[in-house]
């Protein structure tokens, strides 16, 4: 198996060219700040040749956007099932509660904590094929969340069309 260099990885995913927003009309400001932030912590990760820190970078990047999943999610979070009561639970699992076709990432990225806090300490564990395997990842699910909350932007744009009957019959 050959070495994946980062100016590989940066031609193959180039987040810089593939950048994507979601429709920002419907979405908070705070939303979109965190959806650029997590794509400019992206575009700076393909372009560092450490390993180590391009790993921890690509983790960074997708927190943000998990982030920005949550604050669009943020009116519907508090209604949900309260917090376990082993404590706070992590961005990951908040994230599998407000937006489930991120699940899988979500996942992917609470078995990774190990390995960020590994990389963020300089350990010799993360290889650069390592690193350029977490760009790519990071960039599908920032892309994956994007959609995500375009799906969720849209229905927010949806008009409700509840037939004046139905209404009255739920206040019964």
């Amino acid at each position: 198996m050959t070495e994946v260099s980062a100016a590989s990885v940066a031609s193959s995913s180039s987040a810089a060219s593939h950048q994507q927003m979601p429709d920002c009309a419907s979405l908070p400001a705070a939303v979109t700040d965190l959806v650029g932030s997590a794509w400019q912590c992206m575009r700076y990760a393909e372009r560092v040749a450490d390993a180590n820190l391009r790993f921890s970078l690509s983790h960074r990047s997708a927190l943000r956007m998990a982030a920005a999943v949550l604050a669009a999610h943020l009116p519907t979070l508090g209604s949900r099932e309260p917090a376990p009561p082993a404590g706070t639970p992590s961005v990951w699992v908040l994230v599998c509660r407000v937006a489930p076709a991120l699940a899988e990432w979500a996942g992917y990225y609470s078995r990774q904590t190990g390995l960020k806090q590994a990389a963020e300490a300089g350990s010799p564990v993360i290889t650069s094929r390592m690193a350029d395997d977490a760009v790519r990842e990071a960039c599908q699910f920032i892309h994956d969340a994007v959609t995500v909350l375009g799906s969720a932007a849209a229905q927010r744009r949806a008009p409700m069309h509840t037939p004046v009957g139905d209404v009255a019959a739920g206040w019964a």
